[in-house]
């Protein structure tokens, strides 16, 4: 059985959130954030779901 599109869609930002929390050091996190917002406001992708584009911000901070 494959999974419906919401299950593959948490499993990815499941998998975002897992990987930021593993990599982004508190110390970093602030300028990550900051630097995130400026790619992601750029970017003209605004009307994803909520879930979306905290899970594309999360990815940027990622590197």
């Amino acid at each position: 059985m494959t999974d419906t599109p919401q299950e593959q869609l948490d499993g990815f930002v499941q998998a975002i959130n897992d990987l930021h929390l593993a990599t982004v050091r508190d110390e970093d996190a602030r300028r990550a954030s900051d630097a995130a917002a400026n790619l992601h406001s750029g970017s003209g992708y605004l009307y994803a779901p909520t879930e979306v584009l905290e899970a594309f911000s999360r990815a940027i901070e990622i590197g």
